[in-house]
């Protein structure tokens, strides 16, 4: 249950250190916590995120949530989705409950939320979700980010910000114009920082044009 909030000064004072985290919270109902054997509550939850938001202004936060663990009922799934709502994370992933043999879960619990039900909860999740996601991207449009070309294909550069993380967020779309780098190849820019602005955006990935 131990955070070290000296990662959080780090991110806030030094301009090296990504103002993103990946911090797996997979519940946030104190039954589920509880039955997760997670060793913390939901208010504990709640004000870890809190402080990070407030330690660490425009600190982009990345998640994943369980959803029909053995015990979640209607109440403490309408709990997870209020704490989404309210945290609004920049990122989030989510799966359903499974046993796995030798979990603490799979020896104590029996898996009592139905296959068609947890499909239905986790829809109802990430379409939430979609339109936190949505918004934030959004909020970035018009605004000047430092990227990190990635790969170069099909006539644009694929690049992310400190916001996004390899392989499991979006990709921020630059098109390729060789006036806009001095005739420099394309091949050329990749693993190098170039300044964008971004220009347009969906849920997952962003469009933007070199500066």
């Amino acid at each position: 249950a131990d955070f070290p909030e000296d990662v959080l000064d780090q991110m806030a004072n030094n301009p090296k250190v990504c103002r993103y985290l990946d911090i797996p919270l997979q519940h946030v109902s104190d039954k589920i916590l509880d039955m997760m054997h997670r060793h913390v509550d939901g208010a504990w939850t709640r004000a870890l995120i809190r402080k990070m938001r407030e330690k660490v202004p425009g600190i982009v936060l990345r998640t994943t949530m369980i959803v029909g663990h053995p015990g979640e009922g209607r109440k403490e799934f309408s709990e997870l989705l209020d704490f989404v709502r309210e945290a609004k994370f920049e990122r989030l992933g989510a799966f359903t409950y499974s046993e796995e043999d030798g979990t603490f879960g799979a020896e104590n619990y029996r898996d009592s939320v139905s296959r068609k039900e947890k499909e239905r909860r986790l829809a109802e999740l990430m379409q939430v979700q979609s339109g936190i996601s949505l918004a934030f991207n959004e909020s970035r449009v018009g605004k000047t980010e430092r990227v990190i070309v990635d790969d170069y294909a099909d006539g644009v550069l694929i690049c992310r910000s400190q916001y996004e993380s390899p392989e499991v967020d979006g990709e921020i779309v630059v098109k390729y114009d060789s006036d806009a780098f001095g005739g420099k190849p394309a091949e050329e820019l990749c693993g190098e920082f170039i300044e964008v602005r971004i220009t347009g955006a969906d849920e997952y990935d962003l469009i933007a044009e070199p500066i």
